[in-house]
C-alpha cells in the first residue's frame, strides 16, 4: 500500500515521490507513470517520511529507522555525517527543510528540531515537545512548526517558542506559504486552512465548500502540497 509523505521538484526537473512503505520513485509527468528511483545510498526496509533537495542537488532522506541519509544526482559537496553521532535522539526524521540562509532543519518524532548549517554542522537545537511533520520559515523571519498531535507552534526571531492558538487542538500534517504571504495548512480531516497574516482570519477550503465556492476537494486528508 502506498501512502504519500512528501514530495521534491528537483533542479534537474524531475518530481521525486517519497512513499512511506516503498521507498523513493520519480514521476513520469508526460505518461502518469511512477518508477523507482534506485541509488545505493537508499536504506532498504525502512520507514520512509520525507524528501528534500537543497540547492547544490544533494537529496535529503528522513527515515524512522535509519535517520537522516542522503544520496545525490550530482557529486556530493560535503562529507555525509551520521545524524545519530550530532544528536543521539535525532533518529526518527520526520521532516526536513532549508531555510533562506541555506541552513538545513530537521525534525523527529521525538520533538526534536535540529538547526545544522550546510555541511552539517549543528548551529541549534530546540525541545518542541511535538512530533515535527513540517516546517516553514515565512517571509518575516518566523519559523512555523506543524505537528500531528500538538498543533502549530511558532519560533520568532530571538528563538522564543509559542503556540499558535487558532489552530490549537488540530492535526496539522503540512504548512506552505502563498505569494500573498497567505498560510495555508494541511488539517487532517478538515482539508486545508487559509490563513490571512494581515487580517488574523482562517478560512478552510474541504468538501464541504463545494456549494459556496469553486475551490473544494474531494476529501478532506490532505498529506502533502507544494
Amino acid at each position: 500500500k502506498s501512502s504519500i509523505n512528501s514530495m521534491a521538484c528537483c533542479k534537474n526537473g524531475r518530481v521525486l515521490v517519497c512513499d512511506e512503505n516503498n521507498g523513493i520513485k520519480y514521476a513520469d509527468i508526460a505518461t502518469d507513470t511512477m518508477y523507482p528511483y534506485i541509488s545505493e545510498s537508499i536504506p532498504a526496509n525502512d520507514n520512509y517520511r520525507t524528501l528534500f533537495e537543497d540547492r547544490n542537488q544533494n537529496l535529503w532522506l528522513g527515515c524512522y529507522k535509519s535517520g537522516l541519509n542522503i544520496f545525490s544526482h550530482a557529486p556530493c559537496q560535503f562529507s555525509f555525517t551520521n545524524i545519530s553521532s550530532i544528536s543521539p535522539q535525532g533518529k526518527k526524521i520526520s521532516s526536513i527543510y532549508s531555510d533562506k540562509d541555506n541552513n538545513i532543519w530537521v525534525g523527529t518524532s521525538g520533538g526534536l528540531l535540529l538547526k545544522l548549517n550546510n555541511r552539517m554542522q549543528m548551529l541549534s537545537s530546540y525541545n518542541v515537545n511535538m512530533d515535527v511533520k513540517s516546517i516553514l520559515e515565512d517571509s518575516k523571519g518566523k519559523y512555523w512548526i506543524c505537528s500531528f498531535l500538538n498543533s502549530v507552534s511558532v519560533i520568532n526571531k530571538v528563538g522564543a517558542i509559542s503556540k499558535f492558538k487558532p489552530l490549537d487542538g488540530k492535526s496539522v500534517k503540512q504548512i506552505i506559504e502563498g505569494k500573498d504571504h497567505s498560510l495555508y495548512f494541511a488539517v487532517q480531516g478538515e482539508g486545508m486552512a487559509c490563513y490571512n497574516v494581515y487580517t488574523n482570519t482562517i478560512k478552510y477550503i474541504n468538501e464541504n465548500t463545494k456549494s459556496s465556492s469553486k475551490a473544494h476537494l474531494i476529501n478532506n486528508w490532505i498529506n502533502t502540497m507544494l
